[in-house]
């Protein structure tokens, strides 16, 4: 069939008046269906995918108002839900199915599909309309393009490491208030040391700009372009990143995820050097599978954006990610429920090659069933915090708890924190030997916004095998998306390690923190074995006169600082960091890996 959309482009999140003409290359007699699926992100509530926003076909008058018509016939509308993989409903995405009840058409005749009282998607993007004949999906959908609006906010992007003298990519961004890549233009800025060295003049573009700078002299810095400062960079002979991701993204191949491309996204908005996009194994047919193995296989080159492929499980007592070594895996087999469980899952993996990462644990992490200590070698990591909220330890009333979720809107809330031992902390007390890190759980293919977790890894190089071995190896921490450098270290053991210390030797502990903005407070904490209590072992808060003030300015952005103690017995530690500045409402936040101390 040949289509034609009106408007051909609209504004992102502003309500329009939508018509869709579809010339049919095949007669309609009484009795025969069209039908039309809104593309994933027209389907859900205004910016959050949890919620669905159904169409209705009663009222003209009323929001999200749908009809189908054609001259000289009448159609009986309904709403079907469209089944996934594993037999499950999709969640938002419903077929509106138009009957022809009265009249005949032929070849040629035109079918509209009316769309009136409702608001267009927060994302820009060109989103596929599925059209359907009877049961036949079409080939060739049209397509609902939305366009960005003007900038909210600037974004200057750098790696956190680079050698002296040699060029590194800078990634200058505006963003809308969906955190689109924005329609303003700038002119004339001046990317300059945050000192005042100038780097670059007469920088002019559209959305975002792309450059390289050099700075000759190790340490570490920052630029700026105009009143943006960009996040910290080391200059030092050996860089290791950390390498910056989000591995816990979604988009319309997740059952309830929205948009088209979070490769692009990642790699040219966020300006991220990872990432894994990790659709729900229950939508996953064989066919959707290697479609996601191939687009996650063709986004990767080596040192510059690395992909990792992987997959979502979630069962009834836990939700965890999947991730893979390689360029091929399996999905699991989802045809059989009884089947569904996290230990039947991990029995089919190899732990040389797959590794399973718990998310969200302070809503669902095997409250009914009981962690087993059995799963340890495929589980080497923990998703600390994402947009659901902060897995670290119990505290409801914590503005990143479960229940200040997501878009801080009323509407928007549906969790809250269980009240058992099944945070972070209580993961370590029980002996787990878990390494962080935070990722956004996105469902919108704009993975890496700084509000919604990231994942920071040292690692050698940009690549899957390095990347992969030093997530297994727990060299990583985790932040609410801003790029906050972090070294923390006892008697020279890097977090994510286990230093051994004999009854005569006392701790060294070293931290060191480079800000994205002047930095709050910074944390030890310990817990001694036996004790099981947590408590700090080294506490600061720098010159703050309000926790979270959003007007702060650049300074105190670094801080260093030594101590020892004696070695009272077996213990972990880890590093906790706040800055001062909330982003768009959000605090920003890091957390290391832990550091086990081990008794000689």
């Amino acid at each position: 069939m040949e289509y034609r959309v009106q408007p051909e482009a609209m504004p992102v999140d502003q309500p329009r008046e939508v018509r869709v003409t579809a010339t049919l290359d095949q007669p309609l007699r009484a009795g025969d269906n069209i039908a039309f699926a809104l593309p994933e992100a027209w389907s859900s509530r205004r910016c959050c995918v949890t919620f669905t926003k159904e169409p209705q076909y009663t009222d003209p008058e009323a929001p999200d108002y749908v009809a189908v018509v054609a001259e000289g016939a009448r159609f009986e509308l309904s709403l079907e839900k469209i089944p996934l993989a594993s037999g499950d409903p999709q969640r938002h995405v419903r077929k509106i199915v138009a009957k022809l009840i009265e009249g005949e058409l032929r070849a040629g005749t035109d079918v509209v599909l009316e769309l009136r009282n409702f608001r267009s998607t927060w994302l820009a993007e060109a989103g596929v309309l599925r059209v359907w004949v009877g049961d036949d999906e079409e080939k060739h959908p049209p397509k609902l393009k939305t366009l960005a609006v003007e900038a909210e906010r600037l974004r200057v992007i750098v790696p956190s490491s680079a050698r002296p003298g040699a060029p590194f990519k800078v990634n200058i961004v505006s963003l809308d208030p969906f955190w689109n890549r924005s329609s303003s233009t700038y002119r004339e800025g001046v990317l300059t040391l945050q000192g005042g060295e100038s780097l670059e003049e007469g920088i002019g573009f559209t959305g975002s700009y792309r450059t390289r700078a050099a700075i000759a002299e190790p340490g570490v810095y920052r630029l700026r372009l105009g009143d943006e400062l960009s996040n910290p960079i080391r200059i030092t002979p050996a860089p290791r990143g950390p390498y910056w991701g989000d591995l816990h993204s979604h988009d319309k191949t997740h059952n309830c995820g929205a948009g088209e491309d979070p490769y692009t996204y990642a790699r040219q908005v966020s300006g991220l050097d990872f990432l894994a996009v990790t659709p729900d194994y229950r939508g996953l047919s064989q066919a959707v599978w290697r479609e996601h193995v191939r687009r996650c296989n063709e986004s990767y080159e080596p040192g510059e954006f690395t992909t990792i492929l992987g997959y979502e499980a979630g069962f009834p007592e836990s939700h965890h990610n999947l991730y893979f070594r390689g360029a091929e895996a399996e999905i699991f087999d989802v045809a059989d429920p009884s089947q569904r469980s996290i230990e039947k899952l991990l029995a089919q993996l190899d732990p040389d090659v797959a590794f399973a990462v718990p998310h969200h644990v302070g809503i669902d992490w095997c409250t009914q069933t009981g962690y087993r200590p059995e799963w340890d070698p495929w589980i080497p990591l923990m998703e600390i915090y994402s947009q659901h909220g902060l897995s670290e330890f119990y505290s409801p009333e914590h503005i990143l708890s479960y229940e200040f979720n997501r878009t801080r809107g009323m509407e928007s809330k549906y969790a809250t924190s269980v009240n058992k031992p099944v945070y972070a902390r209580d993961a370590w007390s029980q002996g787990r030997r878990f390494g962080v890190i935070a990722s956004s759980d996105d469902h919108m293919a704009q993975p890496g916004k700084p509000v919604k977790g990231l994942a920071a890894v040292f690692a050698p190089e940009n690549a899957r095998e390095a990347l992969f071995s030093s997530l297994k190896a727990r060299r990583t921490y985790g932040t609410t998306g801003e790029r906050i450098l972090l070294d923390f270290r006892i008697n020279g053991c890097e977090m994510g390690q286990e230093v051994f210390v004999d009854g005569s030797s006392p701790l060294k502990i070293d931290m060191e923190v480079h800000g994205t903005d002047g930095i709050a407070f910074v944390e030890v904490a310990r817990l001694r074995f036996g004790n099981q209590t947590w408590e700090s072992a080294f506490f600061e808060r720098l010159r703050v006169q309000r926790l979270f003030d959003a007007t702060s300015i650049d300074e105190d952005c670094d801080y260093a600082a030594s101590f020892e103690e004696r070695c009272e017995g077996d213990a972990v530690y880890y590093l906790r960091v706040g800055q001062k500045k909330q982003l768009a409402d959000w605090p920003v936040y890091a957390w290391s890996s832990p550091i086990w101390v081990t008794k000689g």
